[in-house]
């Protein structure tokens, strides 16, 4: 898979600041609005472990911190969905089928000279469903700016 969405922005804030964005639930359910007006995640962001992304119906999908340096990086690698109905097996078949399986999102944040933090957001996925991701991920972005500067 190649990388087919990578997108930068310059927060004026610390990486701390922006890591407590990204990953506290509070915040989480605040930017990650334009995927789901109801998204929120289960588990607790450490390496090794499976996160669940769901939307206020319970469905979403299974993703494993494959890495994680504290305030640097974090890279989450899909498992598969979660819907009513659909067996963890027949969701896994579903997602290697797809190339959905294995792919990835990570964060990597960077501090400047200046205390700001470049945030870079980067998605190593199928080619499927990136345009609504992309729209989604822009309109995320600019709500993680907004919420790191402003409180």
């Amino acid at each position: 898979m190649e990388s087919l969405f990578r997108q930068s922005v310059t927060i004026k804030a610390s990486p701390a600041r922006v890591w407590e964005v990204l990953f506290t639930d509070h915040y989480y359910r605040r930017w990650t609005v334009p995927f789901s007006p109801t998204s929120h995640f289960e588990g607790t962001w450490e390496q090794g472990t499976d996160m669940r992304f769901l939307d206020g119906e319970g469905n979403g999908q299974v993703s494993h911190v494959s890495s994680r340096v504290e305030e640097q990086e974090l890279v989450l690698a899909y498992q598969h969905e979660i819907k009513e109905g659909l067996s963890v097996e027949d969701a896994i078949a579903k997602a290697k089928a797809s190339g959905w399986y294995d792919a990835k999102e990570s964060y990597f944040l960077d501090s400047t000279t200046e205390g700001e933090t470049i945030l870079t957001v980067s998605l190593d996925i199928p080619p499927q469903g990136m345009e609504f991701m992309i729209e989604m991920w822009e309109s995320a972005l600019k709500l993680i700016v907004e919420i790191a500067e402003g409180e």
